[in-house]
Parts: C-alpha cells; structure tokens; sequence
C-alpha cells in the first residue's frame, strides 16, 4: 500500500530492514520527483559484448583460485556435473548472496547423505575478488561446514570473473568511488559431465532440491 501511489521518477525516503532471513523497505515517504536518468554513478556492466552462452553449448574453461589457495578450472572437476552460482561475503542483503550460500550447503548436505551418486560438485565464484582472498573464502566457508571434496569456493582476477560470468548473463556493477559497493543479478547454472551449460536459473526462487533433481534429469542417472 505504501508504494501504490507512487510513479516512476518520484524521490522517496524510506527504511531498510534487514533480517537474518529476508529484507525489506518500509516508513515509504514521497518527497519529491526527478526526471529519470541513466545512472552515472557506476561503472558499466561487466564485460559488456560477451556473448550470452545458450543451453546445450560448450562452456569455456576459466582460471581460477579456491580456498585453499591452489589453481582450479574447470578440468578440476572433469567427470561431474557443477553446479555454479556467483556470490560475494559481504552482500548485505541475506536474501540474496546469502541465501544462494545456504542453498549450496543445502545441497552438499544432501549429496554427502547419498555418498554424492550424481558424483556432482559444488563451484560457488566471488565476484568481489579484490576482498574474497583465498583466506577470506576458506574463513567464510568453515562456516557452512565446506567440505571440500563437494563444494569449491573460487576467487581470481576480476576482468577473468566478470568475463566467465557474464558468459551466463551475470551483470555486475561497481560504484566507481567503491568497488565493494556491488550491484548484480543472480544466476545459478548447471554444467553436464562433458562441460555443457544445460540448465539456467535466475534469482534466488529456485530449491536445492530443484536443483538437484534437475542434475539428476540431466546427467541421465535413474
């Protein structure tokens, strides 16, 4: 009700409220309008130009850093399926990158129960690697109970993160005054045993289980 008589271009204050499980906006007041601008306070999105990889295709290999400070690519996992999703620890917002993050360890909970029979990795990528260390990954992943063996946190160069992902239709903003002060949208991806995008998900509506029933379809296991 409060938003309902507002329009585009109107200037409003507000309060954010941010919970352990979700976040929302309230005490909405109009205070004004501005005509509607593009934005000049970020930078661009990442890798503007790059093609947006379409299912069924080849998913180029990328060079990568895991928590343990050692090399990772996708021949890494050669003979899985992956599941890849791009988040960063310092998201604000647990509805966000922090759920995505609970919806992995949701899923490597249930693979280690089933002693991991899809034989599926887990690849989450930070697209804030200039605060992501390899240290800061393996700090951030201690707790949600990482188990390496399933569930790969990766850092690296920034231009190498904002290419890959962008490939999966991953936007990433940085406020040129801050580079941490990010602004993206969510995707989460599966690759087949043979390194092939096959299945897409945006936002953060999607289930662990859904997710791992896709694999299941896709993989070809009964």
């Amino acid at each position: 009700k409060e938003f309902a008589p507002l329009a585009p271009g109107d200037l409003i204050t507000a309060r954010l409220v941010v919970e352990p499980r979700r976040a929302y906006v309230e005490a909405v007041h109009k205070v004004g309008n501005a005509p509607i601008e593009r934005a000049t306070g970020s930078a661009s999105a990442a890798a503007p130009g790059i093609p947006l990889l379409a299912l069924g295709q080849p998913v180029p290999d990328v060079r990568l850093v895991d928590q343990d400070g050692k090399a990772v690519s996708l021949d890494t996992f050669r003979g899985s399926a992956i599941v890849v999703t791009f988040t960063y620890t310092g998201c604000p917002l647990p509805d966000m990158c922090p759920m995505l993050d609970r919806h992995f360890a949701t899923m490597q909970k249930k693979l280690q129960d089933d002693k991991n029979e899809l034989r599926v990795r887990l690849l989450s990528v930070t697209i804030d690697p200039e605060k992501d260390t390899a240290a800061v990954l393996k700090q951030y992943g201690q707790t949600l109970a990482l188990d390496p063996k399933i569930w790969t946190f990766a850092t690296g160069e920034r231009a190498v993160i904002d290419e890959w992902a962008a490939r999966f239709g991953v936007s990433v903003s940085r406020a040129l005054n801050d580079a941490s002060n990010i602004t993206h949208n969510m995707r989460t991806v599966i690759l087949d045993r043979q390194g092939n995008l096959v299945q897409s998900y945006s936002g953060n509506e999607w289930t662990p289980e859904q997710v791992l029933a896709d694999v299941r379809v896709m993989v070809g296991v009964d």
